[in-house]
């Protein structure tokens, strides 16, 4: 074992900010394959449903992005009441956007 090597919790936490750069710099693709390798690591990790999401929605893929953000209410962390709240506004807000493309 390598004592500089990250832990788990580490590299996770990396790919999670990692997606949110990508995001942020409109780097769509790059945002949802290194959130999809933080989601790969656990899916209860906070945050990381949120911006591969958003990076569906920019790219006009409302539906995956909604599909993606009902997976966050229910594995995200179901045990967190607070952040269930937040994650569900997030997903009516992108069920709300799809209505409007779709009508």
């Amino acid at each position: 074992e390598n004592k500089y090597s990250p832990t788990i919790m580490q590299q996770r936490s990396c790919w999670n900010e990692l997606c949110r750069c990508y995001y942020e710099l409109g780097e769509y693709d790059r945002a949802i394959r290194a959130g999809s390798c933080a989601l790969e690591m656990n899916r209860h990790y906070v945050g990381v449903h949120k911006y591969v999401a958003l990076a569906h929605s920019a790219k006009g893929n409302l539906e995956e992005a909604q599909r993606i953000m009902n997976r966050a209410v229910l594995f995200e962390t179901p045990w967190d009441e607070d952040n269930r709240r937040t994650q569900t506004l997030i997903f009516r807000e992108m069920c709300a956007d799809l209505g409007k493309k779709l009508a």
